[in-house]
């Protein structure tokens, strides 16, 4: 049972992470207590919520969160990731380490790891199909070297953070073959679509979604294209991770930003860069200088022009407050993608007599629910919201 509970997804490894107080990878004994039952603090809208079982949990639960309920079994041991690793969140397939949310919980289809304390000393690369959730009961540290990773990817292998989707819509596409992609829309539009050529209109940004649900952001939209093969493709948005602890220090990096759209051949239009994802900090927050956290919108691809060369991919957002560039100098007179939103809004791709470029995806959310958070001078974009 315990070997199980501790399998990770670390391309055909299962160590680089240890528990203290026990042997390198063996989490102890699983709680199946009924939590303390005493109030330590649930009442303060500050600590991240109550840690006793609510009525209508599955006994062994303990239920913790401010933004939202979460009710599993938290392991009593400390968690270390040391070393790189990757945890996958689809279900079945995915990382034995996740939990689903039990009765009584408020939040939605979600992979949960929760440990009585918990410390990312490396990087934790996070993908997959559901939103992550990090419980660390008592102390939740990403120190100096330690990277929280959910933002996707274009390039291969193609990867999406936690949650992030690709099967947002836009109520304008681009139209005939040379039409640029628009940027993915989440908490902010992503940039419109370059206009290509032979009539061609770029496509034109989706509707912007209010912060709620625990979701990922949206992908951009591929660029139009006489042949398929030849379109550039929208990039995924990023991924979605909620940490809850009763101590959040952060002196390293979360990240989930969207992934770039790739570039058009042949004319073709670029592809929409995919937006930011969302990150929310439940509990008592303290972001050191040294602190970085971003989930920002990606550059769009650029367009194809009428040789064999297909346009450049635009950049992913890899420095929170860096703008992530749209593609640009893989063709002739193929139209430049759009730069991906630090804060609001994906630029636009070019307007061009061949393949349009791909517009940058819009940002993401980030919210928090302390009402006293320390957050120095930590660089967080798009800027963090405290959720009411």
């Amino acid at each position: 049972m315990r070997a199980a509970w501790l399998i990770l997804v670390l391309g055909g490894s299962a160590c680089g992470f240890s528990v203290n107080g026990g042997q390198s990878g063996d989490a102890g004994p699983i709680d199946t207590g009924s939590g303390s039952g005493s109030d330590d603090g649930g009442n303060n809208p500050t600590d991240g919520g109550p840690d006793a079982p609510l009525p209508d949990a599955n006994p062994g639960a303990t239920c913790v969160g401010t933004y939202k309920v979460v009710c599993v079994v938290i392991n009593p041991a400390p968690m270390d990731f040391n070393t790189a690793a990757t945890i996958d969140t689809t279900p079945v397939t995915g990382s034995a380490l996740c939990q689903s949310p039990m009765a009584g919980s408020t939040v939605g289809d979600v992979c949960v790891i929760a440990f009585q304390g918990l410390a990312l000393n490396n990087t934790l690369r996070v993908i997959g199909s559901r939103p992550l959730v990090l419980i660390g009961k008592t102390s939740l540290t990403i120190n100096g070297s330690g990277v929280l990773d959910a933002s996707s990817k274009s390039e291969q292998p193609q990867e999406r953070g936690p949650g992030g989707r690709s099967t947002c819509t836009v109520t304008t596409p681009p139209s005939g073959n040379s039409g640029g992609g628009p940027g993915g829309t989440y908490a902010a539009a992503g940039g419109f679509g370059g206009d290509g050529g032979g009539g061609s209109n770029g496509g034109l940004a989706g509707t912007m979604a209010a912060f709620g649900d625990l979701i990922g952001g949206c992908n951009g939209i591929d660029g139009s294209a006489n042949t398929a093969s030849d379109r550039g493709r929208g990039g995924t948005g990023g991924g979605a991770v909620l940490l809850y602890s009763e101590n959040i220090t952060i002196n390293g990096s979360i990240n989930a930003s969207g992934a770039r759209g790739t570039g058009g051949l042949k004319r073709a239009g670029g592809g929409g860069g995919g937006s930011g994802g969302t990150i929310v900090l439940d509990g008592p927050l303290t972001v050191n200088g040294s602190g970085r956290v971003w989930a920002q919108g990606a550059g769009g691809g650029e367009g194809g022009d009428n040789g064999t060369v297909r346009g450049a991919a635009g950049s992913n957002p890899t420095t929170s407050g860096t703008a992530a560039a749209g593609g640009s100098g893989g063709t002739t007179t193929g139209g430049n993608g759009g730069s991906g939103a630090i804060d609001t809004f994906g630029g636009a791709g070019d307007d061009v007599g061949d393949g349009g470029g791909g517009g940058g995806g819009g940002g993401g959310y980030i919210r928090y629910t302390a009402m006293t958070p320390t957050l120095g001078a930590a660089i967080i974009h798009p800027a963090p919201v405290r959720i009411p």
